[in-house]
C-alpha cells in the first residue's frame, strides 16, 4: 500500500518555545524524512530567551530549514502562520504558557509533566475547552498483551542530574526555575504511565482506583530519590516504580509480569524503548525443581526512526484535522489522574510548592 502525498496530509504549522533537550529532540524528528508520515509538518517559529540562542538551536536541529527565531514566547504565539504550539520549557512555566498560548487561539502540544499540580492541569484544559482548541499532554504509548494477565510491573527511571548540585547547595526550583521541581515530577510520570499502561486493560476508563505509597530521600525540600507502589485492591495487582537524579537506569528499565511469563523493556530511557524481550514460563517444571523457569527470551526491535516524537505530533494533526479537541488514547482526563497520582506522592513524602496553596 502506498504512502499518501504530501498534498493529501493534514499539515501543521509549529511554534516551538524552549530549546532544551526535548525540543531538540522534537524538532530533529519532526524534520525526519519518512515514507509512512500520516501528516507533514513544518517548524515555523522558534521560542527562545535570545535570538543567537534560538539560531543556534535551528542550525543545529533544523539544518536547511526556513525558520522564524523569536526572543520572546508573545511573539510566537502572535504569528498568524503557527497553528500549534510544542512547549518545552521548565515544567514551572508550563501552565503560563499553556494558557497565554490558548488565549491567543492557537492549538497546544505541552511536554511532561504537564503542569506542577492537578488543579493546574484541571485549569488549563478548561481553558481549552473555552476556547475550541486541541489540548494534549505529549506522551507516547507502546503496549504487549502477550504474556497472560499481567500482574504486576517494575519500572525506573534514574538519571544522574547536574542540577543536584545546586539543590544540595540549598538553591529552591522556586528560585531558578530551571532547576527540576524534584524527581517526581521531573521523571515520575514515566514510570506511573508504565505502570497504568500495563495494568490497566483501558487506563482511565472505569478503572479501580489504584492505592498509593511512597516514600523519598529529600533534599533542602526537594525529592531527590522517590519509590512508590501503586497496588490495585481488588484484583491485587501492583506497580512498583522507582526513580532518581542519584544513579542511572539500567538498560532494561521495566519489568512486566503475568500468569504466562514476563516481558523486559529495554532502551536508553523510559520515554524512548528500543526493543523488548518476552520470557515465556516453561510448560513442566524441570527435573528436581518445584517450580517452573522462563524459557530463553525473545528479543524483538522496534523498528522506529528518531526519537519516537513524530508518533506524537502525526496523531495530533489528524485530530486536528478531524475537529477533536483531544485525542482518544491521550485524553485530558488522563493528564489529571497522573497529576493526580503526582499530588498524592509529594503529600505522602512531604513536599510542597507554591502552587499548591493557589
Amino acid at each position: 500500500m502506498s504512502s499518501p502525498s504530501c498534498s493529501t496530509l493534514p499539515t501543521l504549522h509549529w511554534g516551538v518555545i524552549g530549546t532544551g533537550l526535548a525540543a531538540s529532540w522534537f524538532a530533529t524528528d519532526l524534520n525526519l524524512p519518512r515514507a509512512n508520515a500520516q501528516a507533514r509538518h513544518v517548524i515555523q517559529a522558534i521560542g527562545s530567551s535570545s535570538i543567537e540562542k534560538g539560531e543556534t538551536f535551528a542550525k543545529t536541529h533544523l539544518p536547511g530549514v526556513d525558520v522564524t527565531i523569536y526572543n520572546t514566547y508573545e511573539q510566537v504565539y502572535a504569528d498568524t502562520k503557527v497553528d500549534i504550539i510544542y512547549i518545552a520549557t521548565p515544567a514551572t512555566f508550563h501552565k503560563k504558557n499553556c494558557l497565554d498560548a490558548i488565549a491567543a487561539g492557537k492549538h497546544v502540544l505541552c511536554e511532561k509533566p504537564f503542569t506542577i499540580t492537578a488543579q493546574e492541569s484541571r485549569d488549563v484544559i478548561a481553558a481549552a475547552k473555552a476556547k475550541g482548541v486541541f489540548l494534549m499532554e505529549g506522551m507516547k504509548i507502546f503496549e504487549d498483551k502477550v504474556i497472560g494477565d499481567v500482574n504486576r510491573v517494575l519500572c525506573d527511571l534514574s538519571m544522574y542530574m547536574g542540577q543536584l548540585d545546586q539543590i544540595r547547595s540549598r538553591t529552591a526550583p522556586s528560585e531558578n526555575p530551571a532547576i527540576p521541581p524534584g524527581i517526581m515530577l521531573e521523571a515520575g510520570v514515566y514510570p506511573v504511565t508504565w505502570g497504568l499502561l500495563a495494568l490497566e486493560k483501558q487506563p482511565g476508563c472505569g478503572e479501580e482506583r489504584p492505592q498509593i505509597l511512597a516514600a523519598s530521600k529529600l533534599c533542602n525540600g526537594v525529592d531527590i530519590s522517590t519509590s512508590m507502589i501503586m497496588h490495585y485492591p481488588a484484583s491485587g495487582q501492583q506497580a512498583v516504580l522507582s526513580m532518581s537524579m542519584e544513579t542511572k537506569l539500567a538498560s532494561n528499565f521495566c519489568r512486566i509480569e503475568g500468569t504466562k511469563g514476563h516481558i523486559d523493556v529495554e532502551g536508553l530511557v523510559t520515554s524512548h524503548p528500543e526493543s523488548f524481550t518476552i520470557f515465556h514460563k516453561s510448560e513442566r517444571p524441570e527435573s528436581g525443581i518445584p517450580f517452573a523457569f522462563n524459557k530463553a527470551g525473545q528479543k524483538f526491535k522496534f523498528d522506529q526512526e528518531g526519537w519516537g516524537f513524530h508518533y506524537e505530533a502525526d496523531a495530533v494533526a489528524l485530530d486536528i484535522a478531524a475537529g477533536r479537541q483531544e485525542n482518544a488514547i491521550m485524553p485530558c482526563s488522563e493528564t489529571i489522574r497522573v497529576m493526580e497520582i503526582v499530588d498524592e506522592v509529594r503529600r505522602q513524602v512531604g513536599v510542597r510548592f507554591p502552587q499548591d496553596d493557589q
